[in-house]
């Protein structure tokens, strides 16, 4: 019965590193996301060369704007504060991000893979238990 008890425990302890893999995933994909969406807006930057541009109001609408003023970026520093930047200090905040993100990616995957190593051991120390309790009852 001990034996039965401590299976119970590893396979809770099992589920719960299941669902952290899983967060931990999709705040990977997050960061993916945004690093995508970082680098593309830094070559649009660099490559500005042109007036005209579409602006996104939702995921399937945007609207088409002029640009008035190529040397004048509001940049979210958060908390609704824009502060005006210049094209190049706009590039720089935008590589800044890059990096900040690039690590944080780094240090997901660092997380998983550590957690993953200790997820798949338990999984193998459930199933090797199991076996030696229906050997024990059989």
């Amino acid at each position: 019965m001990k034996k039965e008890k401590e299976v119970a425990q590893k396979v809770y302890y099992y589920k719960l590193l299941e669902e952290n893999l899983k967060t931990l995933i999709a705040m990977k994909e997050s960061e993916e996301n945004k690093l995508k969406l970082i680098k593309n807006a830094i070559e649009i930057l660099k490559k500005l060369d042109y007036t005209d541009c579409l602006i996104p109001i939702t995921d399937s609408l945007f609207v088409k704007a002029k640009i008035l003023d190529k040397e004048k970026f509001l940049i979210n520093v958060g908390h609704n504060v824009l502060l005006e930047k210049n094209l190049k200090q706009s590039i720089e905040f935008l590589e800044n991000s890059e990096k900040e993100v690039s690590t944080n990616l780094q240090r997901l995957e660092r997380e998983i893979n550590q957690l993953y190593i200790t997820y798949k051991s338990l999984e193998f120390d459930i199933r090797k238990r199991s076996e030696e309790i229906k050997k024990e009852s059989g």
